[in-house]
């Protein structure tokens, strides 16, 4: 069996986070953290999110947050 040494790279980001770009950026990223309540993220948010992720096949994690919208 070959061994490859194929290099992968991670390109992670932030999402669901108010900015409406998630659908425009999906498709370059692996992974990404969803805005999970706190200053950002509420049911609606992480839903559409994840449906997004789901669909480009991207890597999901959390992102909580303080409560800190002032």
């Amino acid at each position: 069996m070959k061994s490859s040494n194929m290099v992968t790279i991670d390109i992670n980001m932030d999402l669901g986070e108010g900015m409406n770009v998630e659908g425009q950026v999906m498709p370059f990223i692996s992974s990404c953290n969803v805005a999970c309540g706190g200053h950002y993220g509420n049911y609606d948010s992480i839903k559409e999110t994840l449906l997004l992720a789901q669909k480009y096949n991207v890597k999901t994690g959390a992102h909580p947050s303080f409560d800190d919208l002032e």
